[in-house]
This record gives structure tokens, C-alpha cells and sequence, in this order.
């Protein structure tokens, strides 16, 4: 399932990529980028850069110590921020109460996902592609060639890149060195997120 972020700060699903937008939910307050757990709660990236989550009655909740953020990721146990200063900045998943601990020599990115692998792909202040084997520091961000223009990524559990393009259209790369393909009908949004497992197309 892919989740979008319309123009107009809807949340919006895809059950595949090639599904229609469908509205998810109420309104959440103004956002960046979304972040899907493991579990399938959906965090928000706000305007205010913390983190937002939706509780039970469908109010969103802003999480303490989560401010600095204009993106992020889950990676095994860890949340992964992409900070304002697009460092990267880690916490427990498990425990989203604890504060962020920033990782050294990780900038410069303005999107960040999760490849099946377990490696990072980046998309840089260039708006091209960019992979890392992992979030330690001595990991450097390796160019992917040819791989602009877009955004914002995700990566779906089979390993299909989504991008949102310049024009707030999704494309799509079969793998990471794949040409881009325009979806149809499948703007306007502003940023992009994967669900980590795999759903049919009944959802």
C-alpha cells in the first residue's frame, strides 16, 4: 500500500500503485511527509517539524521530543529522522518517548526510505537518487546515475521505487537503476510513504 500526501494536506492510500487515491481518515494538522511503523501506524511529519500520531478517538497527538524533523523512515528497530538540517537522526520505534540521537556525516538528503535490504535510499538536495549502506557514519551516500528529478521516495516490500516527480505526479522504477515511469492519474501529492508489508489489492 502506498500513502500519499495531497496538495491540499489529505491523507490519501493507494492499495496498489496503480489504484486510484482513496481518502484516509480525518483531517491531520499541516504536514511534510508521513511515516509508516511496522506495525502500520502512520506518523506525521509536521509543518512544525515534530511528529504527530493518531490515537484511538482519531485526534492527533504530538509525541514529546520529536521536534527538528522534516522526514524519516523506519529501519528494523529504529526510527530514522531526517532532520531540518537534513542529518539523520535516530530513536527506538518501540519507544518513541526518547529523544533523538543525531548520527554523524549522514546530510545531505531531503527524503529518506528503507530498501527490503535494509539499505537507505536518499533523495538529495539535487533531487537525485542516493543509497547508503547502512545509518552508521563511515556509511558515505553513493549517487544512483540517472535518477532525478523527484522529491520524495518510498519503496514498496518488492523493492518498487515510488518517487513524487517535480510536477506532484507519482513515477515508479522497477529497480533502483530502472527508468522512471509516470503513473497515471496519480497526482496532485507532495510526498510519499510504503506500508512494510506486502496487501492485495482488497486491502
Amino acid at each position: 500500500m502506498i500513502l500519499g500526501l495531497g496538495t491540499d494536506n489529505t491523507l490519501l492510500l493507494k492499495k496498489t500503485v496503480q489504484a486510484p487515491w482513496e481518502k484516509l481518515g480525518s483531517r491531520p494538522p499541516p504536514l511534510v511527509a508521513m511515516i509508516v511503523l511496522g506495525n502500520g501506524v502512520i506518523l506525521g511529519v509536521g509543518k512544525d517539524t515534530t511528529l504527530w500520531k493518531q490515537d484511538l478517538s482519531g485526534t492527533y497527538k504530538q509525541i514529546p521530543n520529536s521536534q527538528g524533523l522534516k522526514g524519516g523512515a523506519v529501519r528494523g528497530r529504529l526510527l530514522l529522522g531526517l532532520g531540518v538540517d537534513n542529518m539523520l537522526y535516530e530513536r527506538s520505534s518501540f519507544s518513541l518517548s526518547t529523544s533523538w540521537g543525531k548520527i554523524a556525516n549522514t546530510g545531505d538528503v531531503i527524503s529518506l526510505a528503507v530498501m527490503p535490504d535494509k539499505k537507505l535510499l536518499g533523495v538529495g538536495t539535487d533531487n537525485l537518487l542516493y543509497t547508503r549502506s547502512s545509518p552508521a557514519a563511515a556509511a558515505p551516500w553513493v549517487q544512483v546515475p540517472g535518477s532525478g528529478a523527484v522529491k520524495s521516495v518510498a519503496v514498496t516490500p518488492d523493492g518498487t521505487l515510488v518517487g513524487v516527480g517535480m510536477d506532484n505526479v507519482l513515477y515508479t522504477r522497477a529497480t533502483l537503476t530502472s527508468p522512471w515511469v509516470q503513473v497515471p492519474g496519480s497526482g496532485p501529492v507532495v510526498s510519499v510513504a510504503a506500508y512494510p508489508f506486502a496487501c492485495d489489492a482488497t486491502g
